[in-house]
């Protein structure tokens, strides 16, 4: 630990100069023993057929355009998060005291957020099979209904039931398709300071 610190601040020393060297050494090795990365396992839902897909970081959004009319896109939150690894740079150590501070389970709604990209045709949804239209991604009150249309350029929120697979019709103008929305998880990692 302490050769850390010198090489650190021999190295700052050349850099910046004598007068920087210990305070700024001492805030990088500060840094690197007080932040961890964890790993963790995030539930989403994708389009089974899907032209594109594509993640926003920031938000922890996935998106994805259906294969079978390009004005279809669905996008999906993370919807559960467990954390399951932890480790200075590398999560390599098990996360098995669930009372840590460091470990946690977030579980939101079940929710997707479809879009009609289509600018003249609204989009007409049938067998939905136990799918609620909601007002908002975190709504507590969603409906049920037959058939859901979505206005040219509009979106709305779907609660999706449990289970892995759920299939939804969907027709635009003439054109009528099911898509199949699945369950699936990824690891992420992430850094975190304590």
């Amino acid at each position: 630990m302490r050769r850390i610190m010198v090489v650190c601040r021999l190295a700052i020393k050349a850099v910046c100069g004598a007068n920087y060297a210990h305070m700024i050494g001492s805030l990088i090795v500060l840094v690197a023993l007080s932040s961890c990365t964890i790993s963790a396992k995030n539930h989403h839902f994708a389009l089974k057929e899907n032209s594109a897909a594509s993640f926003d970081d920031f938000r922890g959004v996935w998106c994805f355009i259906a294969a079978e009319n390009e004005s279809l896109q669905v996008c999906s939150h993370t919807y559960r998060s467990r954390s399951q690894f932890i480790g200075f740079g590398l999560p390599v150590f098990p996360q098995l005291d669930r009372s840590s501070r460091l470990a946690y389970d977030n579980i939101r709604p079940r929710t997707i957020k479809l879009t009609n990209e289509n600018k003249l045709l609204p989009l007409i949804l049938s067998e939905l099979k136990g799918v609620q239209l909601c007002p908002s991604s975190y709504s507590s009150q969603c409906y049920s209904a037959k058939t859901l249309t979505v206005k040219p350029k509009g979106s709305i929120w779907l609660k999706m039931p449990d289970g892995e697979s759920h299939s939804i019709g969907v027709k635009i103008g003439t054109d009528e398709f099911s898509i199949e929305v699945n369950e699936f998880n990824e690891s992420r990692w992430h850094m975190v300071t304590v």
